[in-house]
C-alpha cells in the first residue's frame, strides 16, 4: 500500500470537479487529488458536437468550473475498493483516502450488430476523428439517434454541406427530452437544413463497405445502402471500472442517496465514498431508477456531496434544466416535460422567431420549453421556489 490522501475525486468532468472547487473554495484544495484519464482535460463539452466539430481545433481555455490549486494527476483508475477506500490506478499505482467521490462519467453506447466503424463524440478526439472524415470528402452519414447530441451532430455536419439521415424508433424527436412535444417544429427545423428525419424504424443490419469508413446500412426491412460514416447518439454506458463492496462487486447503476453517498445492495449508504455525474441513478418513489445526463445536474450534484463533506446543509433542488442548441436555434427546457401533458404558447419573442412554451398537467404548470426564448428562461430561472408559482413580467 502506498500514498494516501484526504478526498480522492476520480473523473476531472463538470462533477468531479464541482465538489474539488467548493472544497477548495472553503481552504481545502490541498486535500484534494483528481484523477483524469483523459490528458486533453479539463475542457468544455458541449462545443464538441457544434462549433468544435464544425471547424475549430481549439479546446476551450481552462473552464472556470475546474479548480487549477488542487493536484491534478493524469492516470485511468481501473478499481475502487469501496469498503477500504483504496484506488488502482492504470499504472499500477495503490492509494487509500479518508473519502473517495466517484466521478468517471460514461461512454457513449453502441447498439449490438452494428458496424466496428460506427463513431461516437464524446471525447474532443472522437470529435476530431469525425470532423476530418468529412475534410477528406465523406458527404453522407448516417445517425443513429434522435436525441439532442444526435441532432447535434446533424445540425453541424449539415451545415457544412453533408448529407444527413437521422433514425430513430421514437415517436418524436428529442422524445426523452421534450415528451413529444414541438416534434412537428423540430421536423420542419431538421427538414429545412437538409436533413432527412426518420421517426418510427430502426437500423436493422449494418456492414463494412470497401472504402475505409463506409459503412452499408438497412432502415426497417428497407434496402442496404451506402454511408460514408455512421455515427451512434442512443444514449451512454457506465465507463468500465471495477467496484468491489463489502459483499462483493458493485454493478451499473451506482445508487447513490441524497447527499451522494453509493448505497450497498441492502440500501445502506456505504461511508465516505460518494457517486456524482453520468454514472449514478437515484430511485425514485415508483421504484425506478432515474438518472440525469444534464449538464446543470452535474453541478447540482457536486455541490450536494461538497456541502455534506463541509458539514453544511443541503440546499433545495433547483427545477431541472436542460438546453440543446441545433438548427439554428437554442432550445431550453425547464422544469418535467413530458407524455401526457398540455403545451401552450406562453410569449412569444419578436424578431427572433422565438417562442416560450407553458407546459402543465390537470392545469397545473410543470415546466416551460423556450425556442430561442434566452431572456424569458432567466427570467424565470430567477425567481426560485416552485415552478408552478413562477410568473413572467416584462423583458
Amino acid at each position: 500500500m502506498s500514498g494516501g490522501s484526504d478526498v480522492l475525486i476520480v473523473g476531472g468532468g463538470l462533477a468531479g470537479c464541482t465538489v474539488a472547487g467548493q472544497l477548495a473554495q472553503a481552504g481545502r484544495a490541498g486535500d484534494v487529488t483528481i484523477f483524469e484519464a483523459e490528458p486533453e482535460a479539463p475542457y468544455d463539452r458541449p462545443p464538441l458536437t457544434k462549433s468544435f466539430l464544425a471547424s475549430e481545433d481549439l479546446l476551450s481555455a481552462w473552464p472556470v468550473w475546474a479548480p487549477r490549486d488542487v493536484e491534478w494527476r493524469y492516470d485511468a483508475v481501473d478499481s475502487i475498493d469501496l469498503a477500504r477506500r483504496a484506488i488502482v490506478t492504470r499504472s499500477g499505482e495503490v492509494l487509500t483516502a479518508s473519502t473517495i467521490v466517484i466521478a468517471v462519467g460514461a461512454r457513449a453506447r453502441i447498439l449490438p450488430q452494428r458496424s466496428d466503424r460506427i463513431r461516437t463524440i464524446r471525447t474532443a478526439a472522437d470529435a476530431r476523428v469525425l470532423r476530418d472524415q468529412v475534410a477528406s470528402g465523406a458527404n453522407r452519414f448516417l445517425i443513429e439517434g434522435a436525441g439532442p447530441l444526435g441532432l447535434e451532430i446533424a445540425s453541424t455536419l449539415a451545415s457544412a454541406g453533408v448529407r444527413v439521415t437521422v433514425v430513430d424508433p421514437a415517436p418524436a424527436p428529442m422524445m426523452r427530452l421534450l415528451g413529444g412535444h414541438l416534434s412537428d417544429d423540430v421536423n420542419a427545423w431538421a427538414e429545412e437544413s437538409g436533413v432527412e428525419l426518420l421517426l418510427g424504424c430502426r437500423v436493422t443490419e449494418s456492414h463494412d463497405t470497401d472504402s475505409p469508413t463506409g459503412v452499408l446500412a438497412r432502415i426497417g426491412d428497407g434496402p442496404l445502402e451506402a454511408y460514408d460514416g455512421m455515427v451512434s447518439a442512443v444514449g451512454i454506458e457506465a465507463n468500465p471500472l471495477e467496484l468491489h463492496g463489502t459483499t462483493g462487486p458493485v454493478t451499473s447503476p451506482i445508487l447513490a442517496d441524497e447527499h451522494g453517498r453509493i448505497l450497498d445492495p441492502e440500501g445502506l449508504p456505504i461511508d465516505s465514498v460518494f457517486a456524482v455525474g453520468d454514472i449514478v441513478g437515484f430511485r425514485q418513489p415508483d421504484g425506478s431508477i432515474a438518472r440525469s445526463e444534464a449538464w446543470s445536474s452535474a453541478r447540482v450534484q457536486g455541490e450536494a456531496i461538497a456541502r455534506h463533506l463541509l458539514g453544511k446543509p443541503s440546499l433545495q433542488a433547483p427545477v431541472p434544466y436542460f438546453w440543446t442548441r441545433q438548427f439554428g436555434r437554442m432550445i431550453q427546457v425547464l422544469g418535467e416535460v413530458g407524455p401526457g401533458s398540455e403545451i401552450k404558447v406562453a410569449r412569444e419573442v419578436p424578431g427572433a422567431t422565438g417562442k416560450l412554451y407553458r407546459v402543465a398537467r390537470d392545469g397545473v404548470p410543470v415546466g416551460y420549453i423556450g425556442v430561442n426564448a434566452q431572456r424569458l428562461v432567466a427570467q424565470l430561472q430567477v425567481q426560485g421556489g416552485k415552478l408552478a408559482h413562477w410568473r413572467l413580467g416584462d423583458v
